[in-house]
């Protein structure tokens, strides 16, 4: 069951991930580990279809508009966001016990300050509309067998194709940035690789995955990145009791790659970071998941003057049927 809240949220996180790309962690999927990547084993059980709806929000680091301002004015690119809301639903389909396919559609609505214009600075600016659509797909090669193969193993991928809201303009009438639109115009693939072990109470997962961005509007691409991920998972419930409740602990590192702007590489784009991802998750129903995940960056080496985060929370409902 809770491999589908695991699918959706790596794939609806990195639809619009833009230039400051999200942490991808995931929400449920507590049995095989929990908290961040995605997970190669299969809970759905009797059920084929899934329906998830999430709620990611993200929290930046500001410096004073005034200094943002004059990083501008040099020539150098940085941003004032202020936080960034994603809301997505997901439809999965279990094809067969091994096989998984879904698609994704998110709403963001972005706020930030103006900078860039001096008579304004400080001015409140909102950029919303539907993300790209985004179709993903998951197959577990390997399962995990108490006298045999000791994990399960998955491949996944997803692709992401430029139907979003890219034509957002500021409240002065100039168009927001690439990174800054709800849809980035341009096409993303992604594939990885995902290992998961469950053994009594507890559950463990590790996923790898790399992806690829292509051009989108105003001649902007952003950077291909690299994302792995480790977490762990206890249920707090006994075994015998129905309603079960599991908490959750993960780490995952992400490196992003210098976006390109107009043929040129930019020096304020990409860079590394980790997150450790905390979460709590809760089944009080055997088709109802339910579950609450933050993000925590510990580590933030960012290239240039691009725009740290401080914090994320992302909130999951998914239902089985």
């Amino acid at each position: 069951m809770r491999w589908a809240i695991f699918l959706s949220g790596v794939c609806l996180l990195s639809a619009v991930a833009g230039a400051c790309d999200r942490c991808g962690c995931s929400s449920g999927g507590s049995s095989c580990g929990g908290a961040s990547g995605i997970t190669a084993s299969d809970d759905a059980g009797e059920y084929k279809w899934s329906l998830d709806t999430s709620f990611d929000y993200r929290n930046f680091k500001r410096r004073p508009d005034a200094e943002s301002h004059a990083i501008v004015e040099r020539g150098r690119d940085t941003h004032s966001f202020l936080d960034d809301i994603l809301v997505t639903e997901r439809l999965g389909y279990k094809v067969t016990n091994d096989l998984d396919v879904g698609v994704t559609q998110g709403f963001r609505r972005l706020r930030k300050t103006e900078i860039e214009d001096e008579d304004h600075l400080g001015l409140h600016e909102f950029s919303e509309g539907a993300t790209d659509l985004e179709f993903d797909i998951k197959w577990r090669f390997k399962q995990q067998k108490d006298d045999g193969f000791p994990v399960d193993l998955a491949v996944f991928g997803h692709v992401s194709v430029p139907t979003g809201t890219h034509r957002n303009r500021t409240k002065l009438g100039d168009l927001f940035e690439t990174e800054e639109q709800p849809g980035t115009g341009g096409v993303e693939g992604t594939g990885g690789l995902a290992a998961s072990k469950r053994w009594g109470l507890w559950g463990a997962s590790g996923a790898v995955s790399y992806s690829i961005k292509g051009e989108g509007v105003q001649r902007f691409k952003e950077g291909n990145s690299f994302r792995a991920s480790l977490s762990a998972a206890r249920q707090l419930t006994p075994a015998t009791l129905s309603w079960k409740v599991y908490a959750s602990l993960g780490v995952q590192g992400l490196v992003e790659q210098k976006a390109v702007d107009h043929g040129s590489k930019s020096p304020d784009h990409g860079g590394q970071t980790i997150f450790v991802l905390p979460g709590i998750s809760a089944q009080p129903l055997s088709r109802l998941n339910l579950s609450v995940n933050g993000s925590v960056p510990v580590y933030q080496e960012q290239n240039g003057f691009h725009q740290h985060q401080n914090y994320g929370v992302q909130c999951n409902v998914g239902i089985r049927f």
